[in-house]
This record gives structure tokens, C-alpha cells and sequence, in this order.
């Protein structure tokens, strides 16, 4: 019955703790999945405000596009409406496509530097002896060899060699008159004229003429020379390549900006901004054209002003929409700059979602803008981007591994794991607690057996003594007095230990139950250890000796005397019971600061120290031969502690192996009447 009842306790406890342990996994399954249902709702309002962003800029640009479209006429180079369009931000180059998709303007034929004549090789060798001694430093020399060149005839086709050289070694002298007339000179003159390396030498003389004019503070003057060289590079009066075109005005853009241009005419200056632009449209609408080929062919706009394309990873290509004549304008973005400002716009809208991040991917699944903290995680939201826009380009908004994120996540796993081993734990200690409880249960079990045998076998051998001598009495066998007088006594005896034994059972079974209750008056403990040695002498044999050793003037204590006399009795009847030859005892009761001692010491077997927490458990007994042999039902000293223990005090044991056995019962005096 205790096995079943122990086995369904702990059943009860392990699914219990099971149960606790799955609901934990599921509330904490419940709240990731709460969580993430909050990040995708947070995320998709988040690719809203950023889609949403994306589409005002696009349709800004649109109306901006539609209205230069209409502005730009068929002659563009007298346009104001394409300078003004190319100084607008993000814009690279502009051009326009015919109904059949070629591209009309920038009308400018490049040419290729192969095509253009270069001095004779004869002609190259004796220029390259004369700028030899330049290099060296002889300038006197070398500006006398470049003058008597100029006298030869075979240099009579490229006068523009030497007059280059003679202006440069003029400005190494600092003849810086001499050398800006010759380069002017050279400027107008033969223009088309290349140095020795295909270099344009009209580039190499605006380039000097705009150094030598800042040197003198001749800033309008540059700035006209610079209006005319342009106006000569976008009308091919000057020959040059898209590079060599790009690489002047770079040149000239580093000059200019070393010096202040105030006091400079604004009308100049506005000159120079317009055609400064035409110009780098030039070298722009040039790239932008050859990136063409990479691209689909290019389709008419359905619903917008505007159709984008990826020219390559530098540039994005808006077409507006045909005008009248059937013309299409083509843009060329510098995505670099765009991405900057996409990038800026959206990082505004994250300012208060710092855990989030995003990326931007086209059409073909190139990335435009990449997170700001590196690769993204598992995007939380996907959308498209602007598909009335820009069909294709995808929009994901992901949470990024923040330290504060990891360290919560990191501290949720511990705490998961902490609930789960806890149960896991309790799962254990209960199959533990149970598999020692029904070893303890079985013990118990053994030890009632033993019990149940022990005092059947006490009670049988009274029993049949008292029966035995009453079929005597009944059949009137017995005639002599003394003898009769004998077996009454024995009779007597016998009864005494029989009430002995069940007043012994009956107070362990309310002891056990709980029910014993104690009835505490003022008392001697000296008479109560007195009287019941004395009685106790009574009925031991001649060879079995008590001493007995008393301190004078023991204060009275409150206690249960009957109780008392118990408790003593059972350490006399094991101190007898478990000597093995002549029995001698002492009983000693004495004083020890506010306590009483009252000890019992024999001389028997002793007990193994491993065994004096056990012995005074219910129904156990020391497993030896002499035990073995004495008969005992295991309770003594169980009643022993409990009566002690009720007086609030406690019992102690010192004992070995073949040293005998004392054991001492001490009482408080805080009891005292």
C-alpha cells in the first residue's frame, strides 16, 4: 500500500514538473513568437515610411525631368535649360534619344587620338635633342637650339613644337609676357595641333595661359580664355578625346580652386558655370552612351514621366517620356551621390529603431544600399520598393545583432535553460526520493516483520508459563504449599513482564500516532532513580550488581515521573540483556550547570559506532550474534529518545565493540518548580 502510494506521489511530481517544464517551453515559444509578430509589424511600418520616402523623391524628380524635356530645344548647345538641368545634384550627364532609340545630342564626334596627325619621326628626334638640353638646365642653350629649329624647314609643318617650347622655357625664365603671348599665339593659331606624346597642345597652352594670368591677378582675362578654349572643345575647334577632355578640366578645376576669383564680372562667371557644364555632359553623355549596350532595350514609360535603369554599378539611367516630336531624354544619375542621400533620408527614419537596419536591391538582385552594420540578418519584412518606379528593386528591413540584443537573447537561453534543468532536476530528486523512500518503505516492512516475530515470541513464552502452570493448578498436581507459593509468584512474574510488553507496544503505537500526551509535575529525578533501582534489584539474580552514585541537594524538575521511570527501566533491561557475562551496572546522577545527568553504564558487547544514529530508530536492532539471540522488539530506545526528547532534552551514547555500552539522559532544569 506505501509502495503504491510512493509510486503515485511521485508520478504526480514528475508529470507535474513535466508539465511545467512544456508549458515554459511554450510560454517562451509564445513570447519569441510574439516578439517576432511585433518586429515584422514594426518592420513593415518601417518599409512603408521608407518605400513612401522613395516615391516622393522619385516623383520630385519626375516633374523636374518632364519640364527640362519640354525646355531642352533641338539645338542644345545655345539651351539654357540644359545647364541649368546638369547643375541640378545627382545628374551626370544628359543626352537625347531619336524614336528609334539613338541617341541625338550631345552631337559631338570624338576623336580618337590615332586619327589625328603627329609630328614625322625625323622631326621628333631632333625636337627630343633640343628639349634633352632643356632638361639639363641649359636654358640660354635650349632656347637658341628651339629658335634655329624653327629655321629648318622640315619643322616649317609643325611650328607649333617649338613655339610650344619656346613659351615654356620663357616661363621657366620668368618671362612670363613673352611666354603668354606665344602660348595665345598657339591658342588661335593651331589649335589642333598635337605635342610629341598626342597630348592636344591647345590644352597645354590653356592650362599655362590660366597659370601665368592667376600669377598676375588677370582673373577676367583667364576666365575669358577659359569660356573660349571650351566653347572650342564643344564646337570641335579643338580636337581631343572624352579623357583628354575630363583631364583639362579636372586640371583646371584644381587650378581655380587655389585661388579667389573676387572682383570677377558675374556675367563672366555664369559664361563659364554654363559652358562648363555643356562640357562635362560631353565627357558624361560619352560614358553613359557606352553603358547603353549593357542594358535592355530601352522602353516607353507607361504610367510615370520616368523609366530607370541600372546604367552600371556608378550610374542609374532615367528616359522620360517621348515629347511631340517623338524624343525621349535620356539622364545619367550618379548613384553614388544618390545612395549617400537614400541612404541619409532613410537613416533619419531609423533614428528611432536602432535595432533595425535595412537594404536595397535591384532588379537583378544587386545591392544598391547594404546595411549599416554589415551583412543583414533574417529580414524581418520584405516589400517591393516603388514597383511604379522602379519594377524590380526590393526593399528588406531586418533586425541587426546589437550587443543589448544578443546579451537579452543570450539571457532568455540561460533563463530557459535555468527553468528547464530546474524541472529536470526535480524530476530526478523525485525519482531519487522515491526509490529511497520504497527502500525505506521495504526496510520498514522487514524491521515490522522482525517486530511482529519479536513479540509474538515475548508474549507466546509468558503465556505458556502462566498455562502451564494452570493445567497444573486444574489437575490439582500440585500439593505442597511452598511449591504452590513458587508458581504463583512465577505466575506474577510472568504477568508483570506481559504488561511490561504491551504497555511498551501501546505507548510506541501513540507515540507514533502522535497521541501520547505527557502529564508534567514538580519531582525528585534522585527518589524517581532511587525507588526504581530498587524495585528493578528486586527481581535480578544474586550475580547481577547496580551501583548507584547520586549527587546531594538535586533541585526537583517538572516532569512525568511514570515516564521517567520508563525510559530508565529500558536502559536497565538492555544493559542487563546484553551483558554477557556477570552483569554490573552504574547509575550515576549528577549536576552539570543547569542540566542533570542521569547515565547508565555495562559492561557488554558495546555497539559499532556506525550504528548509534540507527539504534534508536523504531524496530531496528544491531545485527550480531548476541542480539541475535536475545529476544527484543526494537523499541526501547526508541521510547527512550522520544520520552527524553518530550522532556526537552536529549540522549547521548558512547560505546564500541566489546567496551560496553553508557548511555546518559539529560534533562534541563529550566523545568524546575
Amino acid at each position: 500500500m506505501l509502495k503504491r502510494q510512493l509510486l503515485i506521489t511521485t508520478i504526480l511530481i514528475v508529470c507535474a514538473a513535466l508539465a511545467l517544464a512544456f508549458l515554459s517551453i511554450l510560454n517562451v515559444r509564445s513570447q519569441r513568437e510574439s516578439m517576432d509578430r511585433e518586429r515584422a509589424r514594426r518592420a513593415q511600418k518601417l518599409a512603408e515610411a521608407i518605400s513612401e520616402e522613395f516615391r516622393r523623391w522619385f516623383g520630385e524628380f519626375e516633374k523636374q525631368v518632364s519640364k527640362a524635356a519640354l525646355e531642352v530645344p533641338k539645338h542644345w548647345t545655345d539651351s539654357i535649360a540644359l545647364p541649368a538641368l546638369l547643375s541640378r545634384q545627382h545628374i551626370d550627364g544628359v543626352f537625347v534619344f531619336g524614336k528609334d532609340g539613338s541617341r541625338k545630342f550631345p552631337l559631338k564626334q570624338w576623336r580618337e587620338t590615332d586619327e589625328r596627325q603627329t609630328p614625322s619621326q625625323e622631326v621628333s628626334k631632333e625636337y627630343e635633342k633640343a628639349e634633352a638640353i632643356e632638361l639639363s638646365g641649359q636654358l640660354t642653350e635650349a632656347l637658341a637650339n628651339y629658335e634655329n629649329l624653327l629655321q629648318l624647314p622640315e619643322f616649317r609643318q609643325h611650328p607649333a613644337l617649338l613655339w610650344n617650347a619656346l613659351a615654356r622655357v620663357h616661363h621657366k625664365n620668368g618671362n612670363l609676357n613673352t611666354a603668354l603671348r606665344l602660348y595665345r599665339r598657339l591658342l588661335q593659331e593651331y589649335p589642333a595641333e598635337l605635342a610629341l606624346n598626342g597630348f592636344p597642345l591647345a590644352a597645354v597652352s590653356m592650362l599655362q595661359i590660366s597659370d601665368i594670368l592667376i600669377q598676375q591677378n588677370e582673373i577676367n582675362q583667364e576666365i575669358i580664355t577659359e569660356i573660349d578654349f571650351l566653347d572650342g572643345l564643344l564646337t570641335d575647334r579643338i580636337p581631343a578625346t572624352p579623357e583628354e577632355t575630363a583631364f583639362v578640366l579636372s586640371e583646371l578645376e584644381s587650378m581655380t580652386q587655389k585661388v579667389s576669383r573676387a572682383g570677377a564680372s558675374e556675367d563672366r562667371l555664369e559664361q563659364l558655370r554654363k559652358i562648363w557644364a555643356l562640357v562635362g555632359n560631353l565627357v558624361a553623355a560619352k560614358k553613359a552612351a557606352e553603358s547603353l549596350r549593357e542594358i535592355p532595350p530601352i522602353s516607353e514609360p507607361q504610367e510615370n514621366e520616368c523609366q530607370y535603369y541600372r546604367l552600371d554599378s556608378q550610374r542609374l539611367l532615367a528616359v522620360s517620356k517621348a515629347n511631340t516630336e517623338g524624343d525621349r531624354m535620356g539622364i545619367a544619375l550618379r548613384l553614388g551621390s544618390l545612395q549617400t542621400a537614400w541612404s541619409s533620408s532613410i537613416q533619419r527614419l531609423l533614428q528611432h529603431a536602432s535595432d533595425f537596419d535595412f537594404e536595397i536591391r535591384d532588379g537583378a538582385k544587386n545591392l544598391l544600399l547594404q546595411a549599416a552594420n554589415g551583412p543583414l540578418p533574417s529580414p524581418a519584412f520584405r516589400m517591393e520598393l516603388a514597383p511604379q518606379y522602379v519594377p524590380g528593386w526590393e526593399l528588406s528591413i531586418g533586425v541587426s545583432d546589437s550587443p543589448e540584443m544578443l546579451a537579452a537573447a543570450r539571457l532568455r537561453t540561460q533563463t530557459d535553460i535555468a527553468v528547464i534543468a530546474l524541472l529536470l532536476l526535480t524530476i530526478g530528486a523525485s525519482l531519487v526520493f522515491m526509490n529511497a523512500m520504497v527502500r525505506r518503505s521495504d526496510e520498514l516492512g522487514a524491521l515490522k516483520a522482525d517486530f511482529v516475530s519479536a513479540v509474538s515470541h515475548e508474549m507466546r513464552t509468558p503465556l505458556a508459563t502462566i498455562r502451564m502452570i494452570a493445567e497444573m493448578f486444574q489437575l490439582k498436581r500440585v500439593n505442597d504449599p511452598q511449591t504452590e507459593r513458587e508458581y504463583l509468584e512465577t505466575i506474577t512474574s510472568e504477568t508483570d513482564r506481559l504488561t511490561r510488553l504491551i504497555d511498551k507496544v501501546l505507548d510506541f503505537s501513540r507515540i507514533d500516532s502522535g497521541r501520547k500526551t505527557y502529564s508534567f509535575a514538580p519531582c525528585d529525578l534522585s527518589e524517581i532513580v532511587t525507588s526504581t533501582i530498587r524495585n528493578f534489584e528486586a527481581g535480578l539474580p544474586k550475580e547481577c550488581q547496580i551501583q548507584l552514585a547520586i549527587e546531594p541537594a538535586l533541585p526537583r524538575i517538572l516532569a512525568e515521573e511514570d515516564a521517567l521511570v520508563q525510559a530508565l527501566l529500558n536502559l536497565l533491561e538492555n544493559a542487563l540483556k546484553y551483558s554477557q557475562a556477570l552483569a554490573r551496572i552504574e547509575v550515576s546522577l549528577t549536576r552539570a550547570g543547569s542540566e542533570l545527568r542521569l547515565q547508565v553504564s555495562d559492561q557488554g558487547i558495546g555497539i559499532d559506532p556506525r550504528n548509534h544514529e540507527m539504534i534508536f530508530e523504531r524496530f531496528y536492532r544491531c545485527e550480531d550474534e548476541l542480539t541475535r539471540r536475545t529476544t527484543g522488539t526494537g523499541l526501547g530506545l526508541s521510547i527512550v529518545k522520544n520520552i527524553v526528547e518530550a522532556h526537552r532534552g536529549r540522549i547521548e551514547v558512547d560505546s564500541a565493540l566489546g567496551r560496553g555500552s553508557r548511555f546518559t539522559l539529560i534533562l534541563p532544569m529550566n523545568l524546575q518548580e
